[in-house]
């Protein structure tokens, strides 16, 4: 299935995992009394051939991310496993 996605992507889990520290460094986080590590999580999905990394937009990590773009990934059916479009 393909979905139209508002966020922030990237190209591997490294750059996505970096911008979610971002997030959790900005918010303070993680903090010692709290279960939260992280204020934002990523994603994986697949847009043609490739593989990426996502972080759905959110008013609250404009200030650390920037402005979100619109792009479209392609979904596994999780009970068959099968990617449709």
């Amino acid at each position: 299935m393909v979905k139209k996605i508002k966020g922030y992507k990237y190209n591997t889990e490294k750059e996505a995992s970096e911008a979610r520290e971002k997030c959790a460094k900005f918010y303070g986080l993680p903090k010692k009394d709290s279960t939260t590590a992280y204020w934002v999580n990523y994603s994986m999905a697949r847009m043609d051939d490739d593989i990426l990394y996502y972080i759905l937009a959110d008013y609250s990590v404009l200030n650390v991310l920037g402005s979100p773009q619109e792009f479209y990934v392609y979904y596994e059916d999780q009970s068959t496993g099968i990617t449709t479009t």
